[in-house]
């Protein structure tokens, strides 16, 4: 199942009819067979099952409906399919409205398809992600277009507790432990508190960062402050995923304990440590210095494409 927020749970600040552009999953329930296979030589491809086709012909003969609607790319994998689709003038219904018309119109064909009258197809709902920045669009569709070649990498090397000793990553390398392909979301900020914030500076940028959380986004820090910690907890709570910079070195049997475990269990994180840092295993020692490159390795990670 890709990683994303919760079916159902829409943005609660987003009019889902206004001029926007959404990255929508939809996830399938497995009882049907898959909707394509990942091919194996070369560059990892999508190839279509007659499910798919099922998938991809109700996609557009529904948006074929509203010129108003355009997808400007699509991807459909085994078991779930995204599409990223912009409406370019404001909307008379909700934008789920004409998702679900695809979820029910490819559901009636992959019925008649498999000659089975009651088979669920697809699970409740769909996943959004609302572009929030002009300079997302790319990273977003790139993220849809990639899917075939993530899917063969997860496929060949399961589990989200990778551990890599040397990665480089513009300028900085790091030591790095957990799901990598948080790197890959084009939805990244960094949570830094500033002495100086007055309470309305501070209450903005915790607005921002709950609504990354919320689109399911990834908020990188360190997060020492108390205000930072309380942060990624109101996030981790609300879905988001988590890019957590630390002076901790990786022994050899390191591993995260406590919630930060049953996070890379979800695949909903990523441990970094600047490799120039000096080598420690107490966090609790963590000087200035190191807090202040921590931070700043945070920030050129989320203006890093």
């Amino acid at each position: 199942m890709p990683d994303h927020t919760r079916a159902g749970h829409r943005h609660p600040l987003h009019d889902y009819r206004s001029r926007s552009i959404y990255m929508i999953t939809i996830v399938g329930t497995g009882r049907s067979g898959p909707f394509a296979r990942i091919t194996h030589a070369g560059i990892p491809r999508s190839l279509w099952t007659p499910l798919g086709h099922c998938i991809a012909d109700s996609m557009s003969e529904i948006m074929g409906l509203d010129k108003r609607l355009q997808i400007l790319s699509s991807v459909i994998m085994p078991d779930h399919f995204h599409f990223v689709i912009f409406a370019r003038e404001p909307l008379d219904r909700h934008i789920g409205y004409y998702i679900s018309r695809i979820k029910g119109l490819a559901t009636s064909r992959i019925r008649l398809t498999s000659g089975t009258p009651q088979l669920k197809v697809f699970e409740p709902d769909y996943h959004d992600r609302i572009l929030r920045g002009r300079n997302q669009l790319s990273a977003m569709i790139n993220y849809v277009n990639d899917n075939p070649r993530r899917y063969a990498i997860k496929r060949d090397n399961p589990g989200y507790f990778t551990k890599v000793r040397s990665l480089a990553i513009g300028p900085d390398r790091f030591e790095a432990f957990g799901n990598l392909f948080l790197l890959d979301d084009f939805d990244r900020m960094p949570v830094r508190i500033h002495r100086r914030w007055s309470s309305d500076e501070l209450n903005h940028a915790r607005n921002d960062w709950r609504l990354c959380a919320i689109n399911g986004g990834t908020l990188v820090s360190p997060f020492i402050h108390p205000v930072e910690k309380e942060v990624m907890l109101e996030a981790v709570n609300s879905g988001a995923r988590i890019i957590l910079l630390t002076n901790e070195h990786f022994g050899e049997r390191f591993k995260p304990s406590g919630r930060y475990f049953d996070l890379c269990a979800s695949g909903r994180l990523l441990i970094l440590r600047p490799t120039e840092l000096p080598t420690t295993t107490y966090e609790a020692r963590i000087t200035r210095t190191e807090a202040l490159a921590l931070n700043d390795c945070a920030f050129r990670l989320c203006n890093s494409r």
